[in-house]
């Protein structure tokens, strides 16, 4: 399993839920207790979270855990995420 196509598809579900709900990333990473980059970073895929992270998500989001679940499903078989360019795959990788 790409384990960075499953971030991603994660990161972006969350924050097109995120929007839709109408909350800021600030919002969230206080509700959560995180900072700022480690919110911003699994936004953008670069990092992978745990099942009780979701749980917490859909919670402070109103909505369904299996709802977020199946978004996320949805938009890995679809596609439905930003894909890496290959200069940014690369920085990844690098760590830069």
């Amino acid at each position: 399993m790409d384990h960075g196509r499953v971030n991603r598809a994660i990161g972006h579900a969350l924050s097109v839920r995120r929007k839709d709900a109408g909350k800021t990333m600030a919002q969230m990473w206080d509700s959560l207790g995180w900072g700022r980059m480690t919110y911003r970073r699994t936004e953008e895929g670069a990092r992978e979270i745990s099942v009780a992270d979701v749980l917490e998500f859909a919670e402070l989001l109103g909505i369904e855990p299996e709802d977020l679940v199946l978004d996320i499903l949805r938009r890995l078989k679809t596609n439905d995420f930003p894909q890496p360019t290959p200069a940014s795959e690369m920085r990844r990788q690098l760590g830069l």
